[in-house]
């Protein structure tokens, strides 16, 4: 492997790991502290955003890749589109939670919480650990899809270890839970055109039917055995839905599963 090739995957290793740090290093200085999480949550998420597409045009400008950041991510990919696969692929979800469970009494504070953990929180999650990662690793330095989604997956797995409250059991389910998810979604974002809306149409729809709908969850991301039957049937129809594009269209993975090959043509 080049010097030139190594140094890339260095400098965009670096960014990475800078914007997935931005929560943690608040947290670490104090920053905001002193303001209320309604108030502290939404400018996290702006920041968060913010920083992944301000290093995004400066990797795309060094790197001169003859695409634009927007496409390099997936966001210049049909929003409508994506939200409607979304929607129909979470269905299962929204019609066995309405079925088994029962709508939370709707307040301020769940207003708040679909709005910044459901919408806001799964278009920053997608962003950060599959649009950008997948988009600079993936499709510009061309390293292989398996060990990039097995170690963001992972990344975004312990992201949620807090969600465990101190308890080991809990802490593995969650971790395994969200490792698992982080697996779909990138899987998802790369077959269906790299279309990000897609998989964060879906992690917010999740998100929100977890959030409104009661169905004796604990607050995490494991769930119980009826939440997990019916997102369980979610992931069945993604990945049903998934193949059978694949099978009309073609891979757009195109056999680079394993391979590691930084190009130096970018």
């Amino acid at each position: 492997m080049k010097r030139k090739s190594i140094l890339k995957i260095i400098i965009v290793l670096i960014c990475y790991l800078l914007i997935i740090n931005i929560n943690l290093l608040r947290y670490k200085i104090g920053f905001l502290s002193s303001l209320d999480w309604n108030i502290q949550r939404p400018i996290v998420l702006i920041l968060e955003t913010l920083s992944c597409l301000v290093i995004s045009f400066a990797l795309i400008k060094s790197f001169k890749v003859n695409k634009s950041v927007f496409d390099i991510l997936g966001l210049s990919k049909g929003i409508g589109k994506g939200l409607l696969l979304a929607f129909l692929f979470t269905l299962p979800m929204l019609i066995g939670f309405n079925i088994v469970g029962s709508f939370r009494e709707m307040t301020l504070k769940l207003l708040f919480a679909v709005l910044y953990n459901s919408i806001m929180a799964g278009f920053v999650e997608e962003l950060i650990f599959r649009a950008f990662p997948i988009g600079f690793f993936h499709r510009v330095l061309k390293i292989g899809f398996l060990p990039l989604i097995l170690i963001t997956s992972l990344l975004f797995g312990l992201g949620h270890i807090g969600q465990g409250n101190d308890n080991l059991i809990n802490i593995l389910g969650v971790v395994a839970t969200t490792f698992f998810g982080g697996v779909i979604f990138g899987w998802l974002f790369i077959e269906w055109d790299y279309n990000i809306w897609i998989p964060a149409g879906v992690h917010t729809f999740m998100n929100m039917y977890w959030t409104i709908f009661d169905m004796n969850i604990t607050n995490n991301a494991a769930g119980n055995l009826w939440s997990n039957v019916f997102r369980g049937a979610s992931v069945v129809i993604i990945i049903g839905a998934t193949l059978w594009k694949i099978k009309r269209d073609g891979s757009n993975l195109k056999g680079n599963w394993l391979v590691v090959k930084i190009a130096d043509n970018v």
